[in-house]
């Protein structure tokens, strides 16, 4: 009787502990536009060798845009917790506007070598995202893409 009420014990612990734990994971998607914009102007100044005085620009830019995304995806949040169908095509025109803004204004900063380097970036970082897109868990080919015959 006693193993028993140990092992059921047990099992309710684990259950409880892997509960808390996967409720620590969901609240992490939330993120702070001071700290997401520092990253980005560390990044970018390790990479594209920015001036003291290229980098503060780009620090303020940075962060002028990473609020404005927060802004955007917490409307979206709340729309959808809402039951609100969000236009899913309107908020990625949306997403695409505030890249756009946020590069022209990136150009005027940098230099033309500068503006070349990044695009490059970000272009490597499109066809990252593309690679990853074609794998599927874990990253093994996804077989249900994969042509049979």
């Amino acid at each position: 009787m006693k193993i028993l009420l140990k092992s059921v014990l047990m099992v309710f612990l684990l259950t409880v502990g892997f509960g808390a734990a996967q409720a620590q994971k969901k609240g992490g998607h939330d993120f702070d536009p001071a700290k997401k914009a520092e990253h980005q102007t560390a990044m970018m100044t390790e990479k594209l060798a920015l001036t003291e005085s290229q980098a503060a620009k780009v620090k303020d830019i940075n962060l002028k845009y990473a609020q404005k995304g927060k802004a955007a995806h917490d409307a979206n949040k709340a729309a959808r917790a809402a039951n609100k169908d969000g236009d899913k095509a309107k908020n990625k025109e949306a997403r695409q506007a505030l890249r756009t803004e946020h590069t022209a204004e990136l150009r005027k900063v940098f230099t033309a070598e500068q503006y070349k380097t990044w695009e490059q970036m970000k272009a490597d970082r499109e066809a990252k995202r593309g690679e990853h897109g074609k794998k599927g868990k874990h990253g093994k080919p996804d077989k249900s893409k994969i042509k049979r015959g």
